[in-house]
Protein backbone atom coordinates (compact mmCIF):
# COMPACT_ATOMS: atom_id res chain seq x y z
CA UNK A 1 0.00 0.00 0.00
CA UNK A 2 3.06 2.22 1.09
CA UNK A 3 4.54 1.51 -2.20
CA UNK A 4 1.68 2.39 -4.38
CA UNK A 5 0.87 5.92 -2.70
CA UNK A 6 4.72 6.78 -2.81
CA UNK A 7 4.22 5.67 -6.63
CA UNK A 8 1.30 7.61 -7.14
CA UNK A 9 2.61 11.12 -4.94
CA UNK A 10 5.61 10.51 -7.56
CA UNK A 11 3.57 10.65 -10.02
CA UNK A 12 1.85 13.89 -9.47
CA UNK A 13 5.12 15.55 -8.28
CA UNK A 14 6.58 14.80 -11.94
CA UNK A 15 3.69 15.92 -13.87
CA UNK A 16 3.42 19.18 -11.73
CA UNK A 17 7.00 20.03 -12.27
CA UNK A 18 6.74 19.26 -15.60
CA UNK A 19 3.70 21.68 -16.06
CA UNK A 20 5.44 24.24 -14.16
CA UNK A 21 8.46 24.22 -16.63
CA UNK A 22 6.54 24.17 -19.35
CA UNK A 23 4.65 27.32 -18.21
CA UNK A 24 8.03 29.20 -17.40
CA UNK A 25 8.88 28.12 -20.78
CA UNK A 26 6.07 29.10 -22.66
CA UNK A 27 4.15 31.80 -20.85
CA UNK A 28 1.71 32.26 -23.58
CA UNK A 29 -1.08 29.97 -24.70
CA UNK A 30 -1.31 31.27 -28.21
CA UNK A 31 2.36 31.10 -28.66
CA UNK A 32 2.77 27.04 -29.95
CA UNK A 33 6.17 26.03 -29.26
CA UNK A 34 7.03 25.10 -32.90
CA UNK A 35 6.18 28.75 -34.18
CA UNK A 36 8.99 30.67 -35.78
CA UNK A 37 9.17 33.39 -33.45
CA UNK A 38 8.35 30.85 -29.94
CA UNK A 39 12.47 31.60 -28.85
CA UNK A 40 11.84 35.30 -29.74
CA UNK A 41 8.72 35.82 -28.02
CA UNK A 42 9.97 33.15 -24.41
CA UNK A 43 13.22 34.49 -24.13
CA UNK A 44 11.93 38.37 -24.01
CA UNK A 45 9.18 37.22 -21.78
CA UNK A 46 11.82 35.64 -19.35
CA UNK A 47 14.10 38.79 -19.43
CA UNK A 48 10.91 40.61 -18.15
CA UNK A 49 10.69 42.80 -22.14
CA UNK A 50 7.49 41.54 -23.16
CA UNK A 51 4.12 40.64 -21.22
CA UNK A 52 1.10 39.28 -22.70
CA UNK A 53 -2.34 40.76 -22.80
CA UNK A 54 -3.78 39.36 -18.98
CA UNK A 55 -5.42 36.78 -20.41
CA UNK A 56 -2.49 34.48 -20.96
CA UNK A 57 -2.27 35.11 -24.56
CA UNK A 58 0.35 36.99 -26.57
CA UNK A 59 -1.29 38.05 -29.98
CA UNK A 60 1.42 37.66 -32.17
CA UNK A 61 -0.54 38.23 -35.25
CA UNK A 62 -1.85 41.44 -34.18
CA UNK A 63 0.01 44.56 -35.44
CA UNK A 64 2.05 46.31 -33.15
CA UNK A 65 0.64 49.61 -31.51
CA UNK A 66 2.95 52.82 -30.61
CA UNK A 67 1.89 52.25 -26.87
CA UNK A 68 2.99 48.06 -27.55
CA UNK A 69 6.86 49.28 -28.65
CA UNK A 70 6.63 51.93 -25.51
CA UNK A 71 6.15 49.16 -23.13
CA UNK A 72 8.45 46.92 -24.58
CA UNK A 73 11.14 49.74 -25.28
CA UNK A 74 10.82 51.29 -21.97
CA UNK A 75 11.87 47.45 -20.19
CA UNK A 76 14.68 47.38 -22.71
CA UNK A 77 15.94 51.37 -21.33
CA UNK A 78 15.41 50.31 -17.68
CA UNK A 79 17.23 46.94 -18.14
CA UNK A 80 20.26 48.81 -19.70
CA UNK A 81 20.21 51.66 -17.61
CA UNK A 82 18.53 50.64 -14.34
CA UNK A 83 16.63 53.96 -14.72
CA UNK A 84 13.03 53.68 -13.27
CA UNK A 85 10.21 53.48 -15.16
CA UNK A 86 7.99 56.07 -13.59
CA UNK A 87 5.25 58.67 -14.36
CA UNK A 88 6.81 62.88 -14.55
CA UNK A 89 5.96 65.58 -16.76
CA UNK A 90 3.38 64.38 -19.30
CA UNK A 91 4.21 66.29 -22.56
CA UNK A 92 1.91 64.63 -24.84
CA UNK A 93 -1.66 66.02 -25.04
CA UNK A 94 -3.18 63.10 -25.98
CA UNK A 95 -1.36 60.29 -23.52
CA UNK A 96 -3.84 59.89 -20.46
CA UNK A 97 -2.08 59.45 -17.24
CA UNK A 98 -3.79 56.33 -16.08
CA UNK A 99 -3.13 54.35 -19.19
CA UNK A 100 -1.31 51.49 -18.78
CA UNK A 101 1.68 52.66 -20.90
CA UNK A 102 1.57 56.35 -19.79
CA UNK A 103 4.68 56.04 -17.39
CA UNK A 104 6.63 54.25 -20.59
CA UNK A 105 6.00 56.16 -23.05
CA UNK A 106 6.84 59.68 -20.66
CA UNK A 107 9.92 57.56 -19.57
CA UNK A 108 10.91 57.47 -22.86
CA UNK A 109 10.69 60.52 -23.48
CA UNK A 110 12.00 62.24 -20.62
CA UNK A 111 15.03 59.71 -21.91
CA UNK A 112 15.16 61.15 -25.07
CA UNK A 113 13.80 57.93 -27.03
CA UNK A 114 10.77 59.25 -27.91
CA UNK A 115 9.90 62.56 -29.36
CA UNK A 116 6.04 61.99 -30.27
CA UNK A 117 4.77 63.90 -33.29
CA UNK A 118 5.51 67.77 -33.85
CA UNK A 119 1.51 68.97 -32.71
CA UNK A 120 2.79 67.52 -28.80
CA UNK A 121 0.71 64.45 -29.53
CA UNK A 122 1.80 60.36 -28.83
CA UNK A 123 -0.85 58.58 -31.01
CA UNK A 124 -0.31 55.51 -29.22
CA UNK A 125 -3.05 53.38 -30.82
CA UNK A 126 -1.99 54.24 -34.16
CA UNK A 127 0.23 51.34 -35.88
CA UNK A 128 3.56 52.06 -35.44
CA UNK A 129 5.57 51.91 -38.86
CA UNK A 130 9.09 50.15 -39.19
CA UNK A 131 10.50 53.74 -40.42
CA UNK A 132 9.22 54.90 -36.86
CA UNK A 133 10.31 51.86 -35.08
CA UNK A 134 13.83 52.09 -36.36
CA UNK A 135 14.08 55.87 -35.14
CA UNK A 136 13.63 54.58 -31.48
CA UNK A 137 15.68 51.64 -31.20
CA UNK A 138 18.73 53.80 -32.68
CA UNK A 139 17.37 56.80 -30.40
CA UNK A 140 17.21 54.23 -27.63
CA UNK A 141 21.29 52.66 -28.75
CA UNK A 142 22.63 56.04 -29.14
CA UNK A 143 21.11 57.32 -24.93
CA UNK A 144 22.58 53.82 -24.05
CA UNK A 145 26.11 53.86 -25.84
CA UNK A 146 25.53 51.29 -27.91
CA UNK A 147 26.68 51.89 -31.45
CA UNK A 148 23.30 50.69 -33.55
CA UNK A 149 23.68 48.80 -36.86
CA UNK A 150 20.55 49.72 -37.91
CA UNK A 151 20.24 51.06 -40.81
CA UNK A 152 16.80 52.76 -42.59
CA UNK A 153 15.14 51.14 -45.66
CA UNK A 154 13.44 53.60 -47.63
CA UNK A 155 11.16 50.86 -49.24
CA UNK A 156 9.14 50.13 -46.05
CA UNK A 157 9.49 52.94 -44.16
CA UNK A 158 5.78 53.27 -43.75
CA UNK A 159 5.07 49.61 -43.60
CA UNK A 160 3.73 48.01 -40.12
CA UNK A 161 5.39 45.38 -37.97
CA UNK A 162 3.10 42.39 -36.07
CA UNK A 163 3.74 41.81 -32.47
CA UNK A 164 5.51 38.27 -33.58
CA UNK A 165 7.73 40.78 -35.82
CA UNK A 166 8.13 42.77 -33.32
CA UNK A 167 9.27 40.06 -30.68
CA UNK A 168 11.71 39.04 -33.31
CA UNK A 169 13.61 42.12 -33.42
CA UNK A 170 13.39 43.39 -30.03
CA UNK A 171 15.51 39.93 -29.30
CA UNK A 172 18.11 41.05 -31.68
CA UNK A 173 18.38 44.56 -30.17
CA UNK A 174 18.20 42.62 -26.65
CA UNK A 175 21.30 40.97 -27.69
CA UNK A 176 23.13 43.84 -29.17
CA UNK A 177 22.52 45.31 -26.06
CA UNK A 178 23.49 42.89 -23.35
CA UNK A 179 26.24 40.52 -25.66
Amino acid sequence: MKKKFLISMLTALIICISSVTFAAMNPFADVPSGHWAYNAVTNLAAYGIIEGEGDGTFLGNKIATRYDVAMMVANLYHRKTHEEIAMSFNPFSDLPSNHRAAEAVVTLARAGIEEGYGDGTFRGNRNITKGELRTMLNNLFRVTGVNSKMKDNPDDVNDTITRYQLAVTLNKVYKVLFN
